[in-house]
């Protein structure tokens, strides 16, 4: 009990030192303390994705370690939608859009919208093969391609009369 009321009085100290405008002191406070908790890998996630869009020095170093933290935990977890929706956010900050359309995918997959999943990783896969910028990562098209495939699966699985397009 105790060592979760101190991750709540660690958790809310951050939040309000970012509140009050220190970022990078927040960022600090939740990394010499992390302790691999959900709340605190998605807080201090949400406070970086904050940061980097705000402009703020420092912001885009800070991003890296918080989307590796998303990319570790929500390959232990699929189904978090929140993670894979802040991992979405955190590489649309840092220009990674092939990565940001399938972590919103997977994000729409762990909520049960599987229509929904397989348009955001068409999408991925036009952008891919149109090599627009942000795109040039022949590792994630690889895996949407695959995963892509694995969605169509499961959405004939669930809707044997719809139509999908192959």
């Amino acid at each position: 009990a105790d060592t979760e009321a101190e991750r709540a009085v660690r958790l809310l100290t951050a939040q309000a030192m970012a509140l009050g405008g220190q970022t990078a002191q927040a960022l600090a406070l939740l990394d010499a303390q992390a302790d691999g908790a959900r709340s605190a890998v998605l807080t201090r996630a949400s406070m970086a994705i904050d940061a980097a869009r705000a402009g703020s020095p420092g912001a885009q170093q800070a991003l890296r370690p918080s989307a590796e933290a998303l990319q570790a935990w929500v390959t232990e977890r699929r189904s978090d939608a929140l993670a894979w929706s802040l991992l979405s956010s955190a590489n649309d900050a840092m220009g990674l859009k092939l990565r940001s359309l399938r972590a919103d995918a997977e994000a729409r997959a762990a909520l049960g919208d599987v229509k929904g999943a397989i348009d955001r990783m068409r999408a991925g896969q036009r952008l891919a093969r149109e090599g627009a910028p942000g795109t040039n990562d022949a590792i994630e098209a690889a895996v949407i391609n695959a995963r892509t495939a694995e969605l169509l699966a499961v959405h004939k699985e669930l809707y044997p009369d719809a139509r999908v397009r192959p």
